[in-house]
């Protein structure tokens, strides 16, 4: 194998990595809502629910930090390199959404606690 084809190797995979760290944290986030959505009307009956909605924020929040770090180690890269310009755009990318979403996550899960459980 030559080292050409290895390093295009090695890139293919490294920008999966970049848009997959962009797109995973809005997956995340959509999960998050729609689980803690469904999961509310439960909690009245069954009061240890509430451990699963806390459980379900922070592991999203989980995943979008792991995005999060993905999307800085990518822009941090040095910019004198040949095509690091994109890579550089894409880990601001990857971390400004994982970013956004993680607040969005934990802003959500933050008012469980709050919220009366039974109307």
């Amino acid at each position: 194998m030559s080292t050409q084809a290895l390093t295009r190797g090695l890139t293919r995979r490294q920008i999966l990595l970049g848009w997959t760290a962009t797109v995973v944290p809005i997956v995340a986030w959509t999960v998050h809502l729609t689980g803690e959505a469904a999961l509310v009307r439960y909690v009245c009956g069954h009061h240890n629910l509430e451990w699963v909605m806390h459980g379900l924020t922070a592991g999203t929040a989980l995943v979008c930090l792991v995005c999060l770090a993905i999307g800085v180690s990518y822009a941090r890269r040095p910019a004198d390199a040949a095509g690091n310009g994109a890579f550089r755009f894409l880990g601001v990318l990857a971390a400004s959404v994982a970013f956004v979403n993680l607040l969005l996550i934990v802003w959500e899960g933050s008012y469980v606690p709050f919220l009366p459980l039974c109307r």
